[in-house]
């Protein structure tokens, strides 16, 4: 099974078959770690961002769930392997279930960062994703205090299908964003 769109839910044989082909397949952009600055020409931008609390205590519940993953604790994505450990290297697979639609979409964690004041970590695309490009995820603290979860997507359609339906393939993403800065409320218990 190749990574890609399908019509039925993979099951753990077809997902330990996809992740072993990403883990030896490349990146599918050229310009890794661009979500440390401007988006490279050709990308489209998608930067948004939610207040999550303040004060260091809501720093110290947001920071470890962005590096557990809990941002992308949405109801029609799954992680695989679940939660796996962040660091540079790791290929994982994001499986979201859109439309009717099956998207098994590998991602390669391209650096991480913890700092007093800022963490998280970007991942890139691999060969088989239906976009190119780099998702970042973060979590800082301002000076005053104020605790914000940002996620930063720089992309390009690749896959045929997604490149046939741009209005389409864009919502998705849309949609993806939107639940991810929901998944990262939930989890430091400002919303149910």
């Amino acid at each position: 099974m190749r990574a890609g769109f399908r019509l039925t839910r993979p099951g753990r044989s077809d997902l330990d078959r996809a992740l072993e082909r990403a883990e030896r397949s490349p990146l599918s952009y050229p310009d890794v770690g661009m979500t440390e600055g401007p988006a490279p020409e050709g990308y489209r931008v998608s930067d948004r961002s939610v207040t999550v609390g303040s004060g260091r205590d809501a720093y110290q519940r947001a920071a470890p769930a962005v590096q557990s993953w809990a941002m992308l604790d949405i109801p029609w994505v799954v992680m695989y392997p679940d939660r796996p450990v962040p660091r540079p290297g790791l290929t994982a697979m994001v499986t979201a279930r859109s439309y009717g639609i099956w998207t098994l979409n590998p991602v390669r964690i391209v650096y991480q960062f913890e700092e007093d004041d800022r963490s998280g970590f970007a991942y890139g695309t691999v060969e088989g994703h239906a976009a190119a490009g780099e998702e970042r995820f973060e979590v800082n603290i301002d000076d005053g205090g104020i605790v914000r979860y940002r996620l930063t997507a720089y992309s390009q359609l690749r896959h045929p299908l997604a490149r046939l339906a741009p209005p389409l393939a864009h919502r998705i993403q849309s949609r993806f964003a939107t639940g991810s800065l929901e998944a990262m409320e939930k989890a430091v218990g400002i919303r149910d």
